[in-house]
């Protein structure tokens, strides 16, 4: 096991589990949630890493602090794999979505439809789980730029039966919502992010 999973067996033994009811049924949800520093980032590398080893396709975003106010950069982020199902999308859901995502530019007076946006973003993940199972991860959620969260806020209300997980880590010092009400939309577990034992962080610091 990495030296930066030292203590996590459990956690990680909660992936795969979660990453089995993806591929089995979805969509579900997962959080992985703690204090800043606790692992949470090396837990959902992991996730992802494991998640592509089964050949699930996962759709990824790193949003942070500095990018929380521009519009749609996790969404384009997190859409950047799936190319020709965004390009099977109708006119204007394709037209909207290339303009929020800054791949087309706007005509004279035209303004981004936001639900037309969310709807393409929406179809175009539930016809690429059509084909194999997604993982939607998001590190640091609550960093989300408003306009991406809104998105796929909506687009996560809309997985019925597909067999899309998606996987949010989120910093807190105490229980918190789930971002995105993810709770709301899937079924979903959350995993608390603890210290670690006085003789697992014993390893992990001998080992720096």
């Amino acid at each position: 096991m990495p030296i930066d999973l030292v203590g996590r067996v459990s956690e990680v033994a909660e992936i795969d589990q979660f990453l089995d009811r993806l591929v089995a049924s979805g969509p579900v949800g997962l959080v992985l949630e703690g204090p800043a520093g606790i692992g949470k980032s090396s837990l959902w590398t992991t996730a992802v890493v494991a998640a592509r080893d089964r050949g699930i396709v996962a759709l990824t975003a790193r949003p942070t602090e500095a990018e929380a106010t521009l519009g749609f950069q996790a969404l384009a982020d997190l859409l950047d794999p799936l190319g020709a199902e965004v390009n099977g999308l109708a006119a204007p859901q394709r037209h909207n979505l290339a303009i929020a995502l800054l791949r087309d530019e706007p005509g004279p007076g035209e303004t981004i439809d936001a639900q037309a946006v969310a709807v393409a973003a929406a179809n175009a993940v539930r016809s690429a789980a059509m084909r194999q199972p997604i993982l939607i991860a998001i590190d640091d959620a609550p960093w989300l730029d408003h306009a991406s969260a809104t998105a796929i806020a909506f687009l996560i209300r809309r997985l019925a039966d597909r067999r899309v997980g998606v996987l949010l880590s989120q910093r807190v010092e105490t229980a918190s919502p789930a971002p995105l009400e993810l709770e709301r939309a899937v079924p979903t577990e959350r995993t608390w992010l603890g210290p670690l034992g006085r003789a697992d962080l014993h390893v992990l610091l001998a080992s720096r």
